[in-house]
């Protein structure tokens, strides 16, 4: 159910990221009052793990040990909205929306741990909100590429270095040849951070909300209420949800409008997580699961990224277009991103079309790719291909022998590729913010 509340209702209870009515100062202040003053290192991380908080990049490390981790140093601090997962919307959202939770986030940080520089990555146009807000705050453009989110990519855009992952041994926090130490936080990170100080220090309940992007099929129409994005969706298009940080993949979706046990019924399936990510199929969505069995982590979304595949869309066909793109993401630094992402595309893609291959073979390239990469993209992609096999072995199975069942049940109304497209939702455009 939805409940609309007031902002200071909001604040009595949870507060929301979404809560301000509109970017500006006024605006925010009406929603969240004053930041209370910046204290020590411990007490922020005490502020954090009351709030349970963990990154909201995809990673999940838990904030409160990253900040405790840096005690000695000062560190470059650096909010990260990269977002270069294009079944994301969330943080270019929340830029727009919420610039202010942002920056009292990373300022709290650099107080806590003596650091001397900030600065906030992300696409330019995400980027607009942060410097109207505060055009004093350093800002570094990315230019949306998949790999260059990534931590050590970040930090090494920021240096001065090319934006590419790197292997590193030790903690990106502690000082390496060449490079200063670095602390890295998601923008969505940094705001419910802000949220969280505010909660401490006036003894209310943490901040339990995240977002969320919703996409795919059936994601399109009338604006539900909860979500944020143009008032009417094309299909293909992508909405942006703030619900409960512990909810269920159903749950999230029927926040966005769309009937969970109705896909279950009618055979979709959900990719949770974006291009990294993972499958649940139409019995693990209606039973409430968040992730496929079996995994480190039950109730986890990686960046909060669920995207919505209809049975009349041929699955193998998407994992094969999905396998290209995480092929052209490459970094290509060592022989896994170089020949190992091209080959396992090419074995996808051979199956897509019945033109060779078999779900054995495609298995055993995962088996020679996994845990050689110089950064952890070669390991998601194969995470990715892997779970696909499990989720649609059979129809996997039935490429391999050069048919497809979504051609046949549904004929010339059988749908190819990921159905993602259209600009990322828009700063002034949106309808209600509550979701509970």
């Amino acid at each position: 159910m939805n409940r609309h509340l007031e902002p200071q209702q909001a604040r009595d209870e949870s507060p929301r990221l979404l809560a301000a009515a509109d970017p500006s100062w006024g605006a925010h202040l009406a929603a969240h009052g004053e930041l209370p003053p910046a204290g020590g290192l411990e007490a922020l991380a005490a502020a954090a793990a009351a709030a349970g908080l963990a990154g909201r990049g995809g990673a999940g490390f838990p904030t409160a040990r990253k900040l405790l981790s840096l005690r000695g140093t000062a560190p470059l601090v650096i909010a990260n909205g990269s977002e270069g997962d294009s079944f994301s919307a969330k943080d270019a959202m929340l830029l727009a929306r919420a610039p202010w939770l942002v920056l009292e986030g990373l300022r709290l940080l650099a107080e806590a741990v003596g650091s001397r520089r900030t600065v906030v990555r992300a696409p330019a146009e995400a980027l607009a909100g942060i410097r109207a807000a505060d055009p004093g705050q350093e800002c570094s453009e990315a230019t949306g590429t998949f790999i260059e989110g990534e931590a050590s990519a970040v930090v090494a855009a920021v240096t001065g270095r090319a934006a590419l992952p790197s292997f590193h041994a030790l903690p990106l926090s502690q000082t390496q040849p060449g490079r200063p130490p670095a602390l890295v936080l998601n923008v969505e990170t940094l705001a419910v951070l802000a949220l969280a100080w505010r909660t401490a220090a006036r003894g209310a309940p943490p901040p339990s909300t995240r977002l969320y992007t919703v996409s795919g099929d059936g994601v399109g129409g009338p604006l539900p209420d909860g979500a944020w994005g143009p008032s009417a969706l094309a299909p293909g298009q992508r909405w942006v949800i703030e619900a409960d940080a512990g909810a269920s993949a159903a749950e999230v979706l029927e926040a966005a409008g769309l009937d969970a046990s109705r896909l279950a019924a009618t055979g979709a399936s959900v990719l949770v997580g974006g291009r990294h990510g993972h499958w649940l199929g139409a019995e693990q969505v209606a039973g409430g699961a968040m992730r496929v069995a079996g995994s480190a982590s039950p109730r986890g979304t990686g960046g909060g990224m669920l995207h919505v595949v209809g049975a009349e869309r041929c699955p193998v066909d998407l994992v094969a277009e999905l396998a290209q793109v995480l092929a052209e993401d490459s970094a290509g630094q060592c022989g896994p991103c170089v020949f190992g992402l091209p080959a396992l595309a090419a074995s996808v893609g051979a199956l897509a079309r019945g033109s060779g291959g078999s779900p054995h073979e495609l298995e055993e390239l995962c088996q020679r790719v996994a845990g050689r990469g110089a950064c952890h993209h070669p390991d998601g992609a194969v995470g990715f291909l892997r779970s696909s096999l499990a989720a649609f072995g059979e129809e996997f199975a039935l490429h391999a022998r050069g048919s497809c069942s979504a051609l046949h049940a549904h004929g010339d109304r059988a749908r190819r590729g990921l159905a993602l497209t259209g600009p990322v939702p828009g700063p002034a455009q949106g309808g209600n913010r509550e979701v509970a």
